[in-house]
């Protein structure tokens, strides 16, 4: 987005902004407890606080800092607003009137009450007002405001600027709010923004709103899908139930939408049912489908059947094909084969380990490495008995995680890493953080298990 406002504001100065991640506040930075963010517009730098719970590391930072760098200060109201120009505030506007939340206009023109107004409120409202002015009244008016006005006399300025009272502009502000339209591909455009933000909420608000104005069938199908999915990520699993239900009932003929089905009923421990919508799944296709076999084995071993489930994964990992999933089926059967007692299984399951490790050393050369990159490959050392390197792959993958699936998967692993190192008690910690987190049941299921008894290999 910053690309777009520097565009819109025909930026033309050189030289660049450094944004710094911190996990935690560090005490040589002036921090704003509002939104956990701190901007320096005199060194081009800005701080955010980013971790797997809080996430500050908006565009609004660097077009905040730009605008203090390129037309200097103004009272707060009038830079965090023209900060959020390209936010989706006037969406969020609407739900704020409707529920009576907005305060006067008026009062946010004191630069005091504006600090110290619900943080999310004032920086909806003044974002909203913003935008208002420069889409109504041009840009050219606005930087003319924002270059006369100062703390004192926010609203003196504002109405010599627009020729008319604070309220007269508040009247005319909110019903450009309640007549403002959106686009799907609009709100389409803000969920994948707040996706990216990790804010799994927003991203479930807005597409639940993008579904209602969809008329065409296959956009709704695929916008469902992002529901089902993002209740995943929540760890929401009934949820992602039921929205995966409408989409079987969408179109029963497709294979994916009964095995996803059935996945997330694993997850919500219906292990019963998730198994019969996976055997229903399979019979679907004349061709074998590697992610429906996974999953049908992932079903059998929560039900203790472990030999079909080596049998099906066996199946997986010998398959060939273009598309057949790589690390899953090896980490499972490598956890299957690990604790057994037959040297063959143990010298199998390090052969799968090595494989794992050999793929996941060349996808991190290649990519991004993603926090599932940091848990098979951690759970891959651990496959090799390489306790010490295995613990910080999955630590690190435990710190950037924000998906309670895989954060559970990553504790419960910690746990048996743990018992491996003959440390019960700290195990036993890994074990109950599983238990907190609203992990997968079988998950859940296994580290209480693991609670009562040490996990070996």
């Amino acid at each position: 987005r910053y690309r777009q406002f520097a565009e819109i504001n025909k930026f033309n100065l050189p030289g660049k902004y450094l944004l710094y991640l911190c996990p935690c506040p560090i005490y040589s930075v002036i921090w704003d407890d509002r939104f956990g963010m701190m901007v320096d517009p005199t060194r081009n730098t800005a701080f955010a606080l980013y971790s797997t719970s809080y996430n500050a590391a908006d565009p609004y930072l660097l077009q905040y800092a730009s605008l203090a760098r390129h037309y200097g200060y103004a009272p707060q109201f009038l830079m965090e607003g023209f900060a959020g120009y390209l936010s989706i505030a006037n969406f969020d506007m609407k739900e704020i009137v409707a529920q009576k939340r907005a305060v006067p206009l008026a009062s946010l023109m004191s630069t005091r009450t504006y600090l110290t107004t619900e943080p999310y409120i004032a920086d909806r409202m003044s974002a909203s007002f913003v935008r208002f002015l420069i889409d109504q009244y041009k840009a050219d008016r606005f930087l003319k405001l924002y270059r006369a006005a100062d703390d004192l006399n926010l609203l003196p300025a504002i109405e010599q600027a627009y020729g008319t009272s604070i309220g007269q502009l508040e009247k005319q502000w909110l019903h450009y709010v309640d007549t403002v339209e959106f686009r799907p591909e609009q709100i389409a455009q803000y969920a994948a923004q707040a996706e990216a933000m990790f804010d799994y909420k927003q991203v479930e608000r807005l597409r639940a709103d993008q579904l209602s104005r969809l008329k065409d069938r296959n956009d709704s199908i695929s916008v469902i899908a992002e529901l089902a999915q993002i209740c995943f990520f929540q760890g929401r699993y009934d949820q992602a139930i039921e929205w995966q239900q409408r989409l079987v009932r969408f179109d029963s003929t497709r294979q994916i939408f009964r095995m996803t089905l059935g996945a997330y009923q694993l997850m919500a421990g219906r292990f019963d049912d998730g198994q019969r919508t996976l055997l229903a799944a399979q019979k679907m296709d004349t061709v074998t489908n590697p992610m429906v076999t996974f999953n049908l084995a992932l079903s059998y071993l929560i039900n203790g059947d472990t030999v079909t489930c080596r049998k099906l994964l066996t199946d997986v990992v010998t398959d060939r094909r273009e598309g057949v999933p790589f690390l899953e089926p090896r980490a499972m059967l490598m956890s299957v084969l690990m604790p057994s007692n037959d040297e063959q299984d143990k010298h199998q399951a390090v052969t799968y380990a090595n494989e794992m490790l050999s793929v996941l050393n060349q996808t991190s050369k290649s990519a991004t490495t993603t926090p599932t990159v940091y848990l098979w490959t951690g759970i891959a050392m651990l496959g090799k008995d390489d306790t010490s390197n295995a613990n910080d792959q999955i630590i690190s993958a435990i710190f950037l995680e924000t998906r309670p699936f895989y954060q559970g998967l990553g504790y419960l692993w910690l746990g048996k890493l743990a018992d491996l190192r003959k440390e019960r008690e700290v195990a036993k910690e890994y074990y109950a953080k599983v238990l907190e987190l609203p992990a997968a049941k079988y998950h859940q299921a296994e580290a209480r298990r693991l609670m009562s008894r040490p996990y070996r290999q």
